[in-house]
């Protein structure tokens, strides 16, 4: 799963509703998908056909599984067109992910501690024990190693 939070920010393009918003990030964020999938498929030598991207947007999946479109759309639409021509070359499967299990969200928003906790222990990342990090401190010598 990615997102395109990080570069939502460079974005030229001011979204006028949380669907717009939704849709040019997930055009955005295939650019990444493509390089993540070029690079998996080096490692592990297996193309992927089609990958899924999760949208917690319904009327965004919408909008981008729809070939018309109307005229408030239109311009985001011809701009941020790939994402459409990805769904249709079946390089990608949109899927409706509810937010409440969206495992970016950790990455991308303020949350409770709670939540936090919970979807970072779904993707399989653990908090370090803090005896742990101390015990590492200074057992390599950063200094040494520079003025060696």
């Amino acid at each position: 799963m990615l997102t395109a939070a990080g570069r939502i920010g460079n974005a030229s393009r001011t979204a006028t509703s949380p669907t717009t918003a939704e849709y040019i990030a997930a055009d955005m964020c295939l650019e990444d998908l493509r390089w993540t999938v070029l690079c998996l498929s080096e490692l592990i030598g297996v193309k992927l056909k089609k990958v899924p991207m999760m949208i917690d947007n319904k009327s965004t999946i919408a909008r981008i599984n729809n070939e018309k479109g109307s005229n408030a759309q239109k311009t985001g639409d011809v701009i941020y067109q790939s994402i459409k021509d990805a769904v249709r070359d079946n390089e990608v499967d949109i899927m409706y992910c509810p937010t409440t299990k969206m495992l970016a969200d950790g990455f991308t928003k303020a949350l409770g501690p709670t939540r936090f906790e919970n979807l970072f222990s779904e993707i399989g990342l653990v908090q370090l024990d803090v005896t742990s990090s101390q015990e590492l401190r200074g057992s390599v010598s950063v200094k040494d190693e520079l003025t060696s």
